[in-house]
């Protein structure tokens, strides 16, 4: 059987191992100082230990080699470098020939190094960095890893969160009675996560709701707000990431370069996030602005020290966004605003987008004849989306059938909630009804009354839509 060469891995998989190699490198970092504080006689264990995570540091950087060629240690580092390098080969008693073999480098890599001709790339430096007998220390190659976006982690993964645990729950689900599917659900499942990204990428969604929000205008109110104050975005809940990634270009072309920007992706669905990350990551190149990915569910954000305000992370201010209409997935938007409080500072802002409500929620029969989602149904492609996790993963599933349901007792005073309900009939003659979707609709002066007593501060409220018609809104708070 034929193994395919480094080069030839599927992009994927080469990003994966990159992510690994990060946070060996970061893990050598923190060993090679706790060595530096052992006695001599205690650390032949833990010296033993750093080999082994160079080896394995060696196999990860020619796994993951997109190199650029592009030396990355500015002039006087590298200076220092090249001689520091010529003085450990001598010491370990190797020809440049021989460290060039360890290292799997060319001989004229070594040389051009060494006489200041050419600085390394950071491939370069991560495999002599792996060469256990020049004894380097990360700190020789890069300044300060937990400060330095080359060397950085760019994903983290909740310590609750388990994707296979949480698939089997809605298989399971799917596979009783009925009852209420979480929507987060619908973007486990990677089949529906895709056709959750061809709806929201499809021309009626972008025209309708994406390119009509004006985050432009909401971008220039918290750099106002902000001034030069380094700058957290947290999208939470980001599907594709593109209003989150629009939103942070939108800041960063409004600040000095480089912006003191960074941005942060939260969704629970692997799918989702790695796709909002990678578009998140080209887009934002040019402005140097970080980009991490958090595999998490924004349910939860009161666990997530990361994602919160602490003593380190005083010196910065945070915008925290729910857009994309993700408020709708929110099961007590009182307690999550509750939540978001405890995380946050005074000055800490949030983002959030939402659809306006047709009429008054204690006006039902005006609301079936002017809300198009009540009077017209689901439209066709949401249905085919909406029924794929129950098509898949609910055995006996013979026909698929949806209804509208509209609940106006809403805890936000004036919203009202509908919902789609899935009637499933089976193979043995017997019927199943899920809930599989809630989209809420909101009155924006009764919601704005609502955070603020619960000590978000509105700050504007921008509403837009297709053409004439101004049924959805983008609010910014501001934490008192």
């Amino acid at each position: 059987m034929s193994h395919a060469a480094p080069s030839e891995l599927p992009p994927a998989v080469v990003d994966d191992v990159q992510d690994v190699q990060k946070l060996q490198v970061a893990a050598l970092e923190r060993a090679q100082a706790l060595l530096a504080t052992l006695p001599v006689g205690e650390r032949s264990t833990y010296e033993t230990a750093l080999a082994l995570m160079q080896s394995t540091l060696a196999v990860l950087t020619r796994h993951a080699d997109r190199d650029d060629g592009h030396g990355v240690l500015d002039p006087a580092r590298f200076q220092a470098f090249a001689a520091l390098l010529q003085q450990r080969r001598k010491a370990a008693r190797l020809s440049r020939d021989h460290l060039a073999l360890r290292a799997g480098l060319s001989p004229s890599t070594i040389r051009n190094i060494e006489r200041t001709w050419q600085s390394p790339s950071r491939t370069t430096l991560l495999r002599l960095l792996a060469v256990p007998e020049l004894g380097l220390q990360v700190r020789d190659i890069a300044e300060d890893v937990s400060a330095d976006p080359q060397w950085q982690p760019n994903a983290w993964f909740a310590p609750r969160y388990d994707a296979a645990k949480l698939f089997g729950e809605m298989v399971e689900m799917l596979s009783g009675p009925g009852g209420t599917l979480e929507q987060t659900y619908l973007y486990l499942d990677p089949q529906s996560a895709a056709d959750w990204l061809s709806i929201c990428n499809g021309e009626r969604f972008t025209s309708s709701w994406r390119s009509a929000c004006p985050l432009d205008q909401v971008a220039a109110k918290i750099v106002r707000q902000v001034g030069k104050s380094g700058l957290d975005v947290v999208g939470l809940g980001v599907g594709d990431g593109k209003n989150e990634t629009r939103l942070a270009q939108a800041i960063a072309e409004l600040r000095p370069q480089p912006p003191a920007l960074g941005l942060k992706l939260l969704d629970i669905s692997h799918t989702l996030v790695s796709t909002a990350s990678k578009h998140a990551t080209e887009t934002l190149a040019p402005h140097h602005v970080p980009v991490v990915a958090l595999h998490a569910n924004f349910h939860d954000l009161a666990r997530y020290p990361v994602l919160q305000c602490t003593p380190q992370s005083a010196h910065l201010r945070r915008v925290y966004t729910l857009l994309g209409y993700t408020m709708a997935n929110l099961d007590n938007e009182v307690r999550w605003f509750e939540d978001l409080t405890s995380c946050t500072a005074a000055g800490d802002l949030a983002v959030l987008d939402f659809q306006l409500a047709y009429g008054r929620s204690e006006e039902p029969d005006t609301l079936w004849r002017l809300d198009p989602g009540l009077k017209n149904g689901m439209p066709a492609g949401y249905t085919g989306w909406l029924s794929g996790p129950i098509r898949r993963h609910c055995p006996g599933a013979s026909a698929i059938e949806f209804e509208t349901k509209l609940q106006n007792r809403c805890l936000v005073p004036g919203a009202y909630e509908l919902q789609a309900v899935a009637r499933v009939r089976m193979s043995d003659g017997g019927e199943r009804r899920f809930t599989v979707f809630r989209n809420r609709r909101y009155d924006a002066e009764r919601l704005a009354q609502c955070l603020d007593t619960l000590g978000w501060s509105p700050l504007a409220s921008l509403k837009y839509g297709a053409g004439a018609a101004k049924t959805a809104a983008v609010m910014l708070l501001r934490r008192r």
